[in-house]
């Protein structure tokens, strides 16, 4: 007996396939197709369907996560001076140079996970409107998100959201995704709805 077929036969025997790639799905086997290559393409799409759903659910997490964080950041632009907010937000070993210091800019890196980050920058510059630029990196290169922080931190900021991928870079796997997700959440806005 050729192996394929046993491999089918077992396939029909067991029900657990049908446990793995869900209740509602019928029972997989190479004897229901008239190809091995039609079994194949329906169970390695019913494995990107379960997989694409858990890298759904983690963008929709950095997602709430990153709509978080700007609220915290927006609100220390508010409420704290530049010296503050270097020594509570700044990463450790790279405070900003004397030049920084006297453009009041603060640069410092946000990692969600070793292929996901984001680089934050944020000006608390004398006479002038504060604001908070933070471009992705990684998984999330192309994600722009921009804000103009108001005087008054009890107004809302309203973050916007764009994909704008870097000359030379590469879109991140994630980053159209991400940009949806934010743009989805109460609050923040597309550039072309400013």
């Amino acid at each position: 007996m050729p192996a394929l077929v046993r491999f089918a036969r077992s396939l029909k025997s067991t029900q657990s396939s049908c446990d793995v790639l869900g209740a509602d799905s019928a029972p997989l086997s190479l004897l229901d197709f008239d190809s091995p290559q039609i079994f194949f393409a329906r169970s390695s799409y019913q494995c990107q369907q379960m997989f694409g759903h858990k890298r759904k659910t983690a963008i929709m997490q950095r997602a709430k996560l990153m709509g978080r964080m700007v609220m915290l950041l927006t609100d220390g632009l508010c409420r704290k001076s530049y010296d503050q907010f270097v020594e509570s937000y700044s990463n450790p070993g790279t405070e900003p140079d004397e030049t920084a210091r006297n453009a009041r800019i603060s640069r410092f890196e946000m990692r969600f996970s070793p292929t996901c980050w984001y680089e934050a920058t944020a000006s608390l510059a004398e006479n002038a409107q504060p604001w908070l630029c933070m471009e992705g990196g990684g998984d999330d290169c192309g994600v722009f998100i921009n804000v103009r922080v108001p005087a008054d931190a009890n107004v809302p900021s309203f973050p916007v959201v764009d994909l704008h991928v870097p000359r030379g870079a590469k879109r991140g796997h994630d980053a159209g995704a991400m940009v949806r997700a934010l743009r989805d959440m109460p609050g923040w806005r597309e550039v072309a709805a400013i």
